[in-house]
């Protein structure tokens, strides 16, 4: 069973993951793309995002890019 504050945290982090994904196109920065998914401390952010998906925002972001050029 999950808490609504650990489901709230999870569907935040996947609409981060979506943000993080388009960032080429954008042009979003990690901070602002921790506000728009609901997150008031970007530096929080970074930490609880590499603890619920291993990576940091932006290995992520590059990881997401290399995925796009082998598309």
């Amino acid at each position: 069973k999950v808490s609504p504050k650990a489901y709230l945290t999870q569907l935040r982090i996947e609409y981060a993951k979506e943000l993080l994904a388009e960032r080429n196109v954008t042009g979003h920065t990690v901070k602002m793309i921790a506000t728009l998914s609901g997150f008031n401390d970007p530096y929080y952010f970074s930490r609880l995002f590499k603890k619920k998906t291993g990576q940091a925002p932006m290995l992520f972001v590059n990881f997401a890019n290399l995925l796009l050029v082998y598309d």
